[in-house]
């Protein structure tokens, strides 16, 4: 299912240079590490965690699949050269429930819109321009059980063991036309900093409007100021990260004990190293 929406593939943009990403399976896992694939592992992988990596490229992707109705589309650089023009209408189906779908779009439409939702407060209040998304987070590193026994913030670590902060949307709510997937390196938590920028950059493009006949120039000189004061603030969010506590060193980890029948093997410690190694030298390649 996470290859029909464009993960663990490359997508043919034209840039080159492109990253296929991971969406990792039992025979990865058997021919990389050599070891088995535990249940546990289909659990984790299938809210984003352990050995899967994704590109903003992919999520963006993703994400238009997921809002179009299930269509395949694939992102191109140049729409038309002169009256030529360049892109796609007919795009394959994805054979995806409707109905789940739907229930894709509502949720990330209240994930931003409803008062409860993570991304409330970066909502488009503009009529028309409403977008919908999901905040997410990207795991640094493993938490310490010395982290969570003094209580510590991923915000007071070192600016680099911090979370990256990711957040999917688009626009508009009604009939959508954009997406956009934002990750800030170390920037905690996607309500946070991630979901700010995509506001900006979602309700600035509507205003554009490359996808439609013209651009709205009066709008645009009348929103520059409102646009530059809302973008200051997000940008040094990213960009000055605060002090950061000194953590005492890492507990041991006790020696590995034998298992019972009922308890669920686990990957044998310092499988997160080698799989950070070998990452290293694919992405070398």
């Amino acid at each position: 299912m996470a290859q029909r929406f464009g993960l663990g593939s490359t997508l043919g943009l034209e840039l080159g240079s492109e990253a296929s990403g991971l969406i990792p399976d039992e025979a990865w896992k058997k021919k990389t590490l050599g070891t088995i694939w535990y249940p546990g592992e289909t659990i984790i992988s299938s809210i984003g965690q352990g050995y899967i990596l994704t590109t903003p490229l992919q999520l963006a992707v993703m994400t238009a699949r997921l809002i179009n109705g299930g269509l395949g589309v694939k992102p191109w650089l140049t729409g038309y050269i002169g009256e030529q023009y360049l892109g796609r209408d007919n795009w394959d189906k994805l054979d995806i429930n409707p109905k789940h779908l739907d229930l894709l779009r509502r949720g990330m439409n209240r994930a931003v819109n409803d008062m409860k939702g993570t991304a409330y407060s970066s909502r488009i209040d503009i009529k028309g321009m409403e977008m919908g998304g999901k905040t997410g987070t990207a795991q640094v590193q493993r938490i310490t059980q010395e982290q969570r026994r003094l209580g510590i913030k991923n915000e007071d670590l070192p600016w680099d063991q911090r979370h990256h902060a990711l957040f999917v949307g688009y626009a508009p709510i009604a009939d959508p036309r954009y997406v956009c997937s934002v990750v800030v390196e170390h920037g905690v938590g996607g309500s946070k900093v991630a979901a700010p920028i995509a506001k900006l950059l979602l309700e600035q493009v509507q205003r554009r409007d490359p996808a439609g006949t013209r651009i709205q120039s009066e709008v645009l000189e009348s929103n520059e100021q409102k646009v530059q004061l809302e973008a200051l603030p997000v940008v040094e969010q990213t960009q000055q990260p605060p002090e950061s506590v000194v953590l005492p060193p890492p507990m041991r980890k006790p020696e590995r004990q034998e298992q019972s029948a009922q308890s669920m093997p686990q990957p044998e410690f310092g499988s997160h190293q080698k799989i950070k190694e070998i990452m290293k030298s694919h992405y070398n390649d």
